[in-house]
């Protein structure tokens, strides 16, 4: 390197790379589960990733960008959102005995087999039901549907599916008094959809 390099302005970044970048970013805010320094940090790993030739200092530039935009939006939102309405179906879940999580683990395999951990030692809990990391991803989607995992714990033999698909006319119930659309068709099978939505879940 030259005496004088250090002084030479850097070279432009790219419009099309800060225009996907600031798309990506887009899509890690709009769900509201991750604060600004987790975003901060999925778009460097994403940039150096893809090799994008992005400094630190214009990476922060476009999160915070996003991230006021997303706090200047929910100025006009109205007080009582759907994301609201999932988190009061779930917390009124978890009260009565369905243990309910949010963006819980990273796919619904690892779900199931973490759900139990999940389980309060003070209050008997018959069943359970999330949605993955996958899924709240997918809540940046204008509109949104969300998918939830459900089931029973403690099944008894024989009664699996009878069992699990009681939690989820629990979790459907709970779903719909909160005046959210579900659509499920009854059975063990099938996952239960909520939507469509207009996702807004307030930044932390």
């Amino acid at each position: 390197m030259g005496i004088f390099d250090k002084f030479k302005r850097p070279e432009p970044v790219d419009p099309h790379v800060l225009a996907e970048l600031r798309e990506q970013i887009e899509l890690w805010v709009r769900p509201g589960f991750l604060d600004r320094d987790e975003v901060l940090q999925y778009a460097r790993d994403f940039r150096d990733d893809d090799g994008m030739a992005v400094g630190d200092r214009e990476l922060e530039r476009l999160v915070d960008d996003v991230w006021r935009a997303r706090l200047a939006e929910q100025r006009s939102w109205p007080a009582r959102t759907d994301a609201d309405k999932v988190e009061a179906a779930f917390d009124a879940l978890d009260a009565s005995g369905v243990v309910a999580r949010m963006n819980f683990t990273c796919c619904q395999t690892c779900g199931v087999a973490e759900i139990d951990d999940e389980r309060p030692d003070d209050r008997p809990s018959t069943g359970y039901v999330f949605f993955h990391q996958q899924d709240a991803e997918r809540l940046a989607d204008d509109p949104a549907y969300l998918y939830l995992a459900y089931g029973t714990f403690d099944p008894e033999q024989g009664r699996v599916a009878e069992q699990d698909e009681a939690v989820g006319r629990r979790v459907q119930e709970a779903l719909a008094g909160q005046g959210l659309p579900v659509e499920w068709g009854g059975s063990s099978a099938q996952r239960i959809c909520v939507g469509p939505l207009v996702w807004q879940r307030r930044l932390g």
